[in-house]
């Protein structure tokens, strides 16, 4: 009961943490409870699928705000129990996630994993929870979301996951530090953390440069279910955006919830300016896509896809088509690649909604060209809920690890301006329609990360792959020794007795191996 305790108070800390900006300090030493926990191999799986289901379980709760949604026939016990299978779908896929890993790292004989270890299987379990082409993929639990400021600056280096891959060091040097009693296993955290901590301050006062463009982003403040059934959203559109200054304006996703017409377009459009709106976009065989159109002089002249539905809410996975019809949701196909909007040195990586994060969209926005990112989004499905910050939360990173302002428009809100350091520089209140005026600036020079993409992620795997065949490398040294019986070994012993330790492989086997094979007196 000790280690199942610990291992609540480890799943509530980095909740917490995740949870609260003001608390992401927990999340450094949130895992301690855990890793003693799991330190005997016998319970690390179940303790960390435990650990998995309480932390994704609280960090998801807003979930059960999509329970009353009566366009969609949600409501009611129908729409409670909707919420509650969705939840508790994610926080089973929460705590499969880290069983898988606990398993395969604690097949490993010894009982405590070291920190470089522990941080490497983190990260490579996030980098796989956060590959945007998995129908699968869920990164939004990240333990780097709790994190801001000058510590997440190293994103954009090895993006977002190498500020896991730092929590889950130092919280893993610290456990070590504390069972077996040596400070100076600290020495690596520690070192680490401060070379971080100064390479963020220094970027925190370095600022890219890149040509500056006047940005409205309109949040129109019109809910879901209003939305789709109003019939003056168009005329609520031309207004704001007549009333908008910028050069460059920003609608939310399907903010105009149709096929975008030419016409409609013609009436969207502003002379002397690029204007990005979020509507529907239909194919010649009649598939329909969540897209979103630059329309400049009354004409369409981009239009980019959302990469990544949402299952049960953007299309039925295999075996769920019965729900389409009892919930009036509507099916849409994927686009195919990143597809950038403007030209020359003022183009734009456009990301829908759930889009924004994963960093492997952005990334391939970049390195086709883009100097600016705009996040689309509807979230007035979650208004009201942590949903709705968690989300421009998540989103700002996307800007860190591409070294690009970022502009956030969302429906009912949050609706925000970042800076290439993930600092929110100016934002709307959360539930009122209003224009967002700022200025922004298509930044050219790209980030390390921009460059090499998931090699930090592979630099990780081969670490652990290389770790877990040490460990049958040092079982053979010793098997040949006591593969023969306890009779040869102690015939072995014996002649090498007095020996020094380099002069017989027996005797530089590992001593935890050989405590294996019942081979104490080594």
């Amino acid at each position: 009961m000790k280690r199942v305790g610990l291992t609540i108070l480890s799943a509530l800390l980095a909740f917490l943490a995740r949870h609260f900006c003001a608390l992401g300090f927990l999340m450094w030493f949130a895992l301690v409870p855990l890793f003693y926990a799991v330190s005997d191999r016998k319970y690390a799986v179940r303790l960390s699928g435990l650990f998995g289901f309480i932390y994704y379980g609280l960090t998801i709760s807003w979930m059960f705000s999509i329970r009353d949604l009566p366009e969609f026939g949600l409501s009611g016990p129908t729409g409670f129990l909707f919420a509650f299978f969705c939840w508790l779908g994610l926080s089973i896929y929460g705590a499969v996630g880290y069983m898988a890993l606990f398993y395969w790292l604690c097949r490993r004989k010894s009982r405590m994993l070291s920190p470089l270890v522990a941080a490497c299987g983190f990260m490579l379990l996030e980098g796989v929870q956060g590959w945007g082409d998995s129908a699968l993929a869920f990164p939004w639990c990240s333990l780097a979301y709790s994190q801001s400021g000058a510590v997440v600056q190293s994103a954009g280096l090895f993006g977002s996951v190498f500020i896991t891959f730092l929590i889950v060091f130092v919280n893993a040097a610290l456990s070590l530090a504390l069972q077996t009693k040596r400070g100076r296993v600290l020495l690596p955290a520690g070192v680490l953390l401060v070379a971080n901590l100064l390479f963020g301050v220094v970027m925190l006062h370095n600022m890219p440069p890149g040509e500056q463009v006047s940005v409205s982003v309109v949040q129109n403040n019109v809910s879901s279910d209003e939305k789709w059934k109003n019939i003056e959203t168009l005329f609520n559109l031309i207004s704001l955006k007549d009333r908008a200054q910028g050069d460059l304006i920003v609608f939310s996703e399907t903010v105009y919830p149709s096929v975008l017409s030419q016409e409609t377009a013609e009436r969207l459009g502003k002379e002397n300016a690029s204007v990005m709106v979020g509507a529907l976009s239909q194919t010649a065989s009649g598939e329909k896509s969540v897209a979103i159109h630059t329309i400049e002089n009354g004409k369409i002249t981009a239009t980019s896809y959302k990469m990544h539905l949402i299952p049960l809410g953007e299309y039925m996975p295999p075996g769920f088509g019965f729900l389409s019809d009892h919930l009036g949701l509507m099916g849409f196909a994927p686009g195919e690649s990143v597809l950038l909007h403007g030209e020359n040195n003022r183009k734009i990586c456009s990301l829908i909604c759930f889009d924004s994060c994963f960093s492997s969209f952005a990334r391939e926005g970049v390195q086709k060209g883009a100097s600016l990112l705009a996040v689309s989004t509807n979230d007035s499905w979650f208004d009201g809920s942590a949903e709705v910050s968690e989300h421009l939360r998540i989103s700002v990173f996307r800007a860190i690890e591409q070294g690009k302002y970022l502009v956030h428009a969302s429906t009912t809100g949050v609706t925000a301006i970042a800076d290439p350091r993930g600092r929110v520089i100016a934002r709307l209140p959360v539930g009122e329609e209003g224009i967002l005026e700022g200025t922004v600036r298509y930044i050219k020079t790209r980030t390390l990360y921009s460059y090499i993409g998931e090699l930090p992620l592979i630099v990780c795997l081969i670490i652990l792959i290389v770790w877990k065949g040490r460990d049958k490398y040092a079982v053979s040294r010793c098997s040949f020794v006591v593969g023969y019986g306890q009779h040869a070994f102690g015939f072995t012993k014996k002649y090498f007795e007095g020996k020094p330790r380099g002069d017989s492989k027996i005797l530089r086997c590992r001593r935890p191996i050989c405590h294996r094979y019942g081979t104490n007196s080594l």
